[in-house]
């Protein structure tokens, strides 16, 4: 039952991200009018800042990063360090976000962990790659064994605690900008979502960040 549920969820966001709704004027009108929060990417140079709150054991998160991956390639190859995309940590499992109040991922925490870690040996995307394929199975145990394996982690455990307050900074500032879902996209602070607060398709995302390099 789990399972079909969350097949479900990412077909219904599928679906959303599939096709275009709002006319290219009409969307620029009513993107310039959304208010904007001071969520500031890492990196500073860039004209346009992406950033997404999201949980690794999320089926939409895996179904919204893998249709925006795309265009956010596209950027990167014909505008070298204008658009930056930053990933930060809002885990859905209480034990690590108290904004939360039921933990619906079980392992959100440690795969939070394993992904930070696996960045600092260059082994993320393979770290992330196997979260994704295995979400519907993921429990901590399984994922502190994949940090080791898959993301050749030897101090998982050793780590855990105090990498887990940098998940919190970011789960608090999340908090303080609204986020109560995942994926949440901001593009240069600006709520990346469609009506009835739907994910923006791909062609969506990319006409939000076309605007903002002409703004800039």
């Amino acid at each position: 039952m789990r399972l079909s549920l969350r097949l479900a969820t990412a077909l219904v966001v599928f679906g959303a991200l599939s096709t275009l709704r709002a006319q290219p004027q009409a969307f620029e009108s009513t993107w310039l009018s959304r208010p904007r929060q001071p969520i500031v990417g890492s990196h500073a140079a860039a004209r346009v800042s992406v950033v997404t709150y999201l949980d690794w054991q999320c089926p939409s998160c895996r179904v919204a990063e893998r249709a925006y991956a795309p265009v956010f390639a596209d950027f990167a190859r014909r505008l070298p360090g204008a658009v930056s995309v930053e990933t930060r940590d809002y885990p859905l499992n209480s034990t690590c976000n108290p904004y939360v109040p039921i933990s619906l991922h079980p392992a959100g925490c440690e795969a939070a962990v394993a992904v930070r870690l696996a960045r600092a040996r260059g082994t993320a995307p393979a770290m992330i790659d196997w979260l994704f394929a295995k979400q519907e199975s993921l429990t901590p145990g399984s994922v502190r064994d994949a940090a080791a394996s898959v993301g050749k982690v030897a101090d998982f455990a050793v780590r855990y605690e105090g990498v887990l307050r940098e998940v919190a900074v970011d789960v608090a500032d999340a908090h303080r900008f609204g986020v109560m879902s995942t994926p949440t996209y901001f593009i240069n602070g600006i709520l990346a979502r469609g009506d009835n607060g739907r994910l923006f398709t791909a062609d969506e995302m990319r006409r939000a960040i076309e605007i903002e390099l002409t703004r800039r």
